[in-house]
């Protein structure tokens, strides 16, 4: 973002890029944190029923906390709130 600012230069830059900016923002704060509450409600939803193998949850878990970083970063959202 910054870097695009300053290939626009400081003379061009008017208020509402400045707006757009903060609002770029927060969709990307907002959206990497609906991805990762999704995925979590998915994985919290999948480890219920998997109370014979204990084995399984360590791997159910980390593995949609990953799906959870691609879908987020494919998006263009923040994978690491994801």
């Amino acid at each position: 973002m910054f870097e695009s600012f300053l290939k626009i230069g400081e003379n061009n830059l008017i208020p509402t890029d400045f707006v757009l900016a903060v609002v770029s923002f927060f969709v990307v704060f907002i959206g990497g944190l609906v991805v990762g509450i999704f995925f979590g409600f998915m994985a919290v939803f999948m480890t219920k029923f998997t109370e014979r193998t204990p084995v399984l949850e360590p791997l159910v878990v980390f593995m949609y906390a990953y799906i959870a970083y691609i879908v987020a970063e494919m998006t263009g959202l923040s994978g690491i709130l994801a």
